[in-house]
């Protein structure tokens, strides 16, 4: 089954479900890697009302591409066919794509075996560009000979580099969303200091103090961990392990807070 999905999402629930999938909760089922046409626009600080007509020219040579790619034998596309089945159709890049795509796809392991990536997730979603790249470049190409812009049989090294480019430009924007992962953790510590400076967490409290209470954000043991590390990286809490009372039973560990968080510290 195939399923195509177009939509939209705010940054909260999308950081939630990614600090569960990057911390190998249920979320982490590989679906977001999924999503390889994913981009965060930014909302630009200025506005400007612009009425103005549509380009009716652009939108009418668009919508017949897609009427001709919809509809077309891919007889004439010079194709070729896998023989054991004797229906699947293919196109092989031509010389100069080929010499393109390995190219790329050099750096792609280079980059993806070098330790260059931030988290394990964000190599995840990189590996699917192995597929994502020769598929854009085939789209490029099919578009480009429906419209009449291509006459070779092959898909040409112009459609493959404006799929490196495509790649490019989408992987910036997969960083920046697996980014919002990390964002959360900042956000999150700031809620525990919130909840010690209001009184709903003592001074010293236990994790299991801060996701009973299933704040949003701070729901489980997992998402815990990073926010706490961090506050005592920086200072705002120090850590006690403290033996259990029962003999044989787990240590805890107990979390002091700074003085300062009372007083209103930053």
């Amino acid at each position: 089954m195939t399923l195509s999905i177009l939509g939209s999402i705010q940054p909260g629930p999308l950081a939630s479900y990614l600090r569960s999938a990057m911390l190998g909760g249920h979320d982490d089922d590989g679906l977001l890697q999924r999503f390889q046409l994913m981009v965060y626009p930014d909302v630009s600080k200025d506005w400007r009302n612009i009425d103005r007509y549509a380009d009716r020219a652009h939108g009418s040579r668009a919508f017949e591409i897609f009427r001709k790619l919809d509809g077309m034998n891919v007889s004439q596309l010079g194709v070729n066919i896998i023989e054991e089945t004797g229906h699947i159709p293919f196109l092989h890049f031509d010389e100069q794509g080929q010499d393109c795509f390995d190219s790329w796809r050099s750096d792609l392991e280079a980059q993806m075996r070098g330790n260059r990536l931030e988290h394990p997730a964000l190599e995840a979603h990189l590996s699917k560009y192995r597929s994502l790249m020769p598929s854009l470049a085939l789209l490029f190409h099919l578009i480009d000979k429906i419209d009449g812009k291509a006459d070779v049989a092959g898909v040409s090294s112009d459609a493959t580099r404006k799929a490196v480019e495509w790649c490019s430009y989408l992987f910036a924007h997969a960083r920046r969303i697996y980014g919002l992962a990390a964002a959360g953790t900042t956000s999150q510590a700031r809620a525990i200091i919130e909840k010690i400076r209001t009184g709903a967490l003592k001074d010293t409290f236990t994790a299991r103090d801060v996701y009973r209470n299933q704040w949003a954000g701070l729901t489980s043991a997992r998402e815990v961990v990073d926010p706490l590390a961090l506050l005592e990286d920086f200072g705002w809490l120090r850590s006690v392990p403290m033996k259990s009372s029962n003999e044989g039973g787990r240590p805890t560990t107990n979390y002091l807070a700074h003085p300062k968080i009372r007083e209103g510290g930053r």
